[in-house]
């Protein structure tokens, strides 16, 4: 089941197909073999994706949800909280890539490679945002960054350098710390390097207590 769990997180991420992904999440949110926990973490990522084109099958996944929680568990209100804290009103990055015509086109000329190529390990599909960043980087120095995510301090912009230090205020996640290994693995030859530091590693449940900190609920 842990491996299912897992590709679905997965799908979620990589793939938009909003009929098909509620169908599966809703069969595992009715699954009493599965912990509530992991069903949480999975209704948090279909709103993450799914908030406005599929707000009917977001409140019928998160009335599911309710029902199978005690009435005094801070994870009743964790779906509302991850929305107020990273939903589409707050959130400035495309991290879905489905906003602009270009994003679209790299999402559908990365599913034709896959289907060609296959995918070498289901569970690591997803690439995050840092990926990006650091992969503009490389091509356009640091003016490939979107001024309105990050602050780009100096004139010269076109800049490609060497070294980078990312620190993520907050706390990093193991599929970042995977993403810059790959990067400096890639780019040895060039020289170039990226060191990643935050305050601490997360994991779902970590990064939940700080969501609900931050909406001062006890976790």
């Amino acid at each position: 089941m842990l491996m299912e769990l897992s590709e679905l997180e997965q799908e979620l991420a990589c793939t938009d197909s909003l009929t098909e992904a509620f169908n599966k999440v809703e069969t595992m949110v009715e699954n009493a073999a599965i912990r509530i926990e992991d069903k949480v973490r999975l209704v948090m990522l279909y709103n993450l994706r799914y908030e406005l084109e599929g707000e009917r099958e977001c409140r019928f996944l998160e009335r599911s949800l309710r029902d199978q929680l005690p009435a005094e568990s801070p994870l009743l209100h964790s779906v509302a909280d991850l929305k107020g804290y990273a939903g589409v009103g707050v959130r400035s990055s495309d991290i879905f890539n489905k906003k602009t015509v270009a994003n679209v086109a790299k999402t559908l000329v990365k599913r034709q490679i896959e289907g060609i190529k296959g995918v070498s390990n289901v569970l690591t599909r997803h690439q995050p945002v840092l990926a990006s960043c650091l992969a503009g980087i490389k091509a356009s120095g640091v003016a490939s960054l979107r001024h309105e995510e990050f602050k780009v301090l100096g004139a010269n912009t076109a800049a490609r350098p060497q070294h980078i230090v990312v620190f993520v205020v907050g706390g990093a996640t193991y599929a970042e710390s995977r993403c810059v290994s790959a990067f400096n693995a890639e780019n040895a030859a060039r020289g170039m390097r990226a060191v990643l530091a935050s305050n601490c590693i997360h994991n779902t449940e970590s990064f939940m207590k700080d969501v609900l900190r931050y909406h001062g609920r006890n976790s």
